[in-house]
Order: C-alpha cells, then structure tokens, then sequence
C-alpha cells in the first residue's frame, strides 16, 4: 500500500476535480438512512469530509456538524460555506472535547490502512454518545489496491463484521450494499455500515 500522506497529496493537487465530481452526488438514500437514528439536531461529525457535501445537507437539516479533512484544499475549500466548522486534520490527529450523535465516514476510512483501522474505529467510537451512531462505508472488494497514487482498504461483508464486531463497541450493526451513483459509475459496488454504540 502506497504512503498515507500519498492520499492527502492527491486531494491536494486534484482538489477541483475531485470536489466537480463528488458533490453533486445523489447520496440522500443514505443520508436519510444514517439520519434516522441521529437524534434531530445532534451533533455530527462528518469524518473525512471532501467536497463539504454531506455536511452541508446535514446542516440544511438542522443538526450541528463538525467536518474534518486532512486535505488542505479540500478544507480550504469547505470553509467557504462551512466557515471554522471545517477542521483541517488527520484521522489520527483530530480530538474533540464533546462526544458526538453521529459520525459520517463516507468513503474516507478507505484510505486507512487495515492494520490500523483497528486503532481508529476505537478512537472515534469512544467519541461517540452511548447510543449514538457510526456510518461508514468501503469499496465491496475481497481485496485492498492501489491506483493513481491512493491506496484503498476494500471489505466484503464478512471481513467487515469480523473488524467490526472486533471493535467491540457497537450494540447493533447493519450493512448495505449500494452501487456508485456517479455517473459512469454504476459497476463499482459499496458496502456501508451503520454502527449503533452500546448504550452503556
């Protein structure tokens, strides 16, 4: 697998086409599943925020987001309409002193390697209230790859339920399968998983 910082430098240097090509994706099937079980107007973390869609969708809604990057671009960017809401940050060194209702991780704990997902999924399940709810979602893939200088960290449904139930934290969790809904797209498949904390 390629260097992390690799995948930032990408984000970087392919800032505007990237953020053309993502944002005005249609991803309110998931949305809406993911908001469901946040309670109205709680605080979400929008973990690994690209083009600021999601978070702002999540804003229109009424609940208090918090978006993180590790992109300065892509911060840059978010920051436009997001203002200080939008933290430039790594996974690794993002810390908050409140607990969150939901995390979003949309297509970015991708780009964390498999030996060290372990580590992060504890970190910000502890970030979470009792009860509160993790969304993430992978390439359905047996298999991690690289290409155009990103790696990506792919999971069936089995390999991702066995990390998960590994993480020892999640009361529930549910899977769905999804294909791109980016035009052109259709052929790559995503799995998503939708983590509730145990309640105490």
């Amino acid at each position: 697998m390629s260097d992390p910082s690799d995948n930032i430098s990408y984000y970087d240097q392919n800032a505007a086409s990237f953020i053309s090509g993502t944002r005005d994706a249609d991803m309110s099937f998931l949305q809406n599943r993911f908001l469901d079980r946040v309670r109205p107007g709680g605080l979400v973390l929008d973990l690994g925020c690209g083009s600021g869609r999601d978070s702002r969708v999540f804003l229109e809604k009424g609940y208090d987001v918090t978006a993180v990057d590790a992109s300065r671009e892509l911060i840059r960017h978010c920051r436009t309409f997001l203002g200080d809401r939008a933290i430039q940050a790594t996974f690794e060194s993002f810390g908050s002193p409140v607990c969150f209702d939901g995390i979003w991780a949309c297509a970015s704990l991708i780009h964390v390697s498999r030996e060290h997902l372990p580590d992060i999924l504890r970190k910000y399940v502890a970030m979470l209230h009792p009860g509160g709810v993790f969304f993430m979602s992978f390439k359905l893939r047996p298999s991690d790859y690289c290409a155009h200088g990103r790696s990506f960290t792919c999971f069936t449904q089995p390999q991702l339920d066995t990390l998960l139930r590994q993480a020892d934290g999640f009361a529930e969790i549910e899977y769905i399968e999804t294909m791109d809904v980016r035009p052109g797209r259709e052929a790559e498949k995503w799995l998503s998983a939708i983590g509730r904390k145990a309640a105490g």
